[in-house]
């Protein structure tokens, strides 16, 4: 199989809703994607509401207090973002 860098790059942005046409349709489809998103690193609230197409500033709080995205403790004892099946 060949392919081009470009290529490689245009699928990378694609699969992390990067890609202009490429959002994700909620907080949890992007947390699913990454499977584990740091919240303990820069913000993790930019990072998921950059790969939406259409959100509120809260949405991501809302995601957390509505238990479809949970903290976790993962990887060394560091704070991340998963969804409840992810962590399960």
């Amino acid at each position: 199989m060949r392919t081009t860098w470009a290529a490689a790059l245009a699928w990378r942005l694609r699969r992390h809703h990067l890609e202009p046409g490429s959002e994700a349709a909620s907080v949890e489809d992007v947390v699913e994607r990454l499977v584990a998103l740091p919240a303990w690193s820069g913000d993790p609230q930019l990072a998921i509401r950059s790969r939406l197409g259409a959100s509120g500033a809260d949405s991501v709080d809302d995601a957390v207090a509505a238990g479809r995205i949970i903290k976790v403790f993962a990887f060394r004892g560091a704070t991340h973002l998963m969804t409840p099946q992810q962590a399960a």
